[in-house]
C-alpha cells in the first residue's frame, strides 16, 4: 500500500466524501480475462452514476484502460493464496475502507473474497460478490474455500448456468442474482472497425494471403482445448487455410512449444500462428471467418462467443457451459458435441463453405441477439441496481437497530 499513492488519491475525492458513494471492487490483478473487463466496465459505469470506484488489486497490463475511467488504484498483493498473506490483507483492506470512506464492497475471486469477508464483518460493510466460474470442488475443503464467494450480502452469477451450478453443488439460491456479461458494442462492431486497421492486421499474423482464417481466441492455457482445434484443422485437408491462436500466454512457454510440436507431428505446422495477446480484438475477429470455442471445461459464460457474435462472425463451439445459453444452434451458431474433432471439423467445413447471403444472414441474427440481451450497459445497470438494493437493505437494518 503506497502511502503517496493513497495521499494523491484523497486529494482527489476528499472534497466528495459523504456526497457520493464509494465502492470498492478488489480483484486478483488486471490482466487477461472476463473477470478484469467486467471489473473495468464497472468502474466506468459507477463513476458515469455519480459515484466513486477504487479498485484494489495487484495490478497487470490493463491498468491504463482503468485509469482511463477515473477510477482510483490501491496495489495490494491481493492475488496471494498464501493463508498468512490473506491474513494480513484483512488489516490491509480495512484501512482502506477507513480511509475512503467505502459503502460497499465487490469482491471478483476467492482469495481476496477472504479478506475482504472478515474486513467488511468487522467493519460492518456491505459485500457483493460475482460468482465467474464453477471452480474445483472436489472435496470438503475446496467447497469450503469456495463458499466465500457465497457470504456476501448478494452473490451475482454471470449466467443461468452458474446460477444452476451454485444451487446443485452448495445448495443456495437464496441471494443469488443472475447478471449476464455484455458487450461493449460501441467497440465490438463490424462498422467501428477499418480497412486500415484490417490490412495492417492481416499482414502482421501473415493471413493476407490465404484464402480462410479459423480463430481461436482466449488466454493460452490447457483446459481451453487448443488440441482440439489442431486435430480438427488436420482432418480438414485444406492446406490454404490458416489458424490463429490469439490470446495471453501467461508465461506457458512450455504449453506453447508443446502446441507446436503436436501441430508438427500431425502436420499442420505451416498453418498455425499462436500470437499471443491482441488489443484490437474486434480487428481481430474481423479477420476470422469461423471462430471457435472448444473449451474442455465449461466456460461460465462465454464473453468471447458474444463478442464473435457481436462482430457477424460465425461462432462453432463445445455443447456445454454457458455457450448454451448464448448459441441458438444455426441461427447464429453452431454447438458441437464435447470432444467431438470429427463434428468440428465438418462443422468448421461447412461454415467455411456457405454463401455470403447466407454468412450475411447469420450475421445480422447474431448481432441483433446481443443488442437484444447482451449489452455492456444492460450488465453494468444491472449491477448497479443490485449495489442500491443491497445498499438501501444496509441502511434500513442498520436504522433500525440503533
Amino acid at each position: 500500500m503506497n502511502k503517496k499513492t493513497i495521499k494523491d488519491n484523497i486529494e482527489i475525492v476528499k472534497r466528495d466524501f459523504n456526497k457520493k458513494t464509494v465502492v470498492m471492487q478488489v480483484l486478483p490483478h488486471l490482466n487477461s480475462g472476463g473477470l478484469v473487463s467486467g471489473a473495468i466496465e464497472m468502474a466506468e459505469a459507477i463513476k458515469n452514476a455519480g459515484g466513486i470506484s477504487l479498485v484494489v488489486t495487484s495490478g497487470g497490463y490493463r491498468s491504463h484502460e482503468l485509469r482511463r475511467t477515473g477510477s482510483l488504484i490501491e496495489i495490494l498483493p491481493v492475488e496471494t493464496k498464501n493463508l498468512f498473506k490473506i491474513k494480513m490483507n484483512i488489516k490491509r483492506i480495512m484501512n482502506l475502507i477507513n480511509i475512503y470512506n467505502v459503502s460497499l464492497v465487490h469482491v471478483r475471486s476467492r482469495a481476496p473474497a477472504w479478506s475482504c469477508y472478515w474486513a467488511c464483518l468487522k467493519l460492518k460493510i456491505p459485500m457483493v460478490t460475482t460468482f465467474h466460474g464453477t471452480y474445483s470442488h472436489k472435496n470438503f475443503i475446496k467447497k469450503k474455500y469456495n463458499r466465500v464467494m457465497l457470504s456476501g450480502t448478494k452473490t451475482i452469477a454471470i449466467s443461468e448456468f452458474i446460477s444452476s451450478h451454485i444451487k446443485d453443488i452448495y445448495n443456495i439460491d437464496k441471494n443469488v442474482e443472475v447478471i449476464p456479461r455484455g458487450v461493449n458494442t460501441d467497440l465490438f462492431s463490424p462498422a467501428a472497425v477499418s480497412v486500415e486497421r484490417l490490412i495492417g492486421l492481416s499482414k502482421n499474423f501473415s493471413v493476407d494471403e490465404v484464402e480462410s482464417v479459423i480463430l481461436m481466441p482466449g488466454r493460452l492455457t490447457r483446459w481451453k482445448g487448443h488440441k482440439y482445434a489442431l486435430e480438427a484443422l488436420s482432418l480438414m485437408n485444406k492446406p490454404n487455410v490458416r489458424m490463429l491462436f490469439v490470446g495471453d500466454i501467461q508465461k506457458k512457454h512450455l504449453y506453447k512449444k508443446e502446441l507446436l510440436n503436436y501441430a508438427k507431428k500431425i502436420g499442420v505446422e505451416n498453418q498455425i500462428s499462436i500470437v499471443g495477446h491482441s488489443r484490437d480484438m474486434p480487428a481481430v475477429m474481423m479477420l476470422a471467418d469461423v471462430v471457435l470455442s472448444c473449451s474442455e471445461k465449461p466456460e461460465a459464460f462465454g464473453r468471447i462467443i458474444l463478442e464473435a457474435q457481436a462482430m457477424g462472425r460465425p461462432i462453432i463451439a463445445f455443447n456445454h457451459g454457458g455457450a448454451k445459453e448464448l448459441i441458438k444452434r444455426n441461427e447464429n451458431g453452431w454447438l458441437v458435441d464435447l470432444f467431438d474433432v470429427k463434428k468440428l471439423a465438418k462443422s468448421i467445413s461447412f461454415v467455411l463453405e456457405m454463401k455470403s447471403s447466407e454468412r450475411k444472414k447469420l450475421a445480422n441474427k447474431s448481432i441483433k441477439n446481443v443488442k437484444s440481451s447482451y449489452l455492456k450497459s444492460h450488465m453494468c445497470n444491472k449491477t448497479l441496481e443490485v449495489y442500491n438494493s443491497v445498499l438501501s437493505e444496509f441502511k434500513y437494518e442498520k436504522n433500525t437497530s440503533n
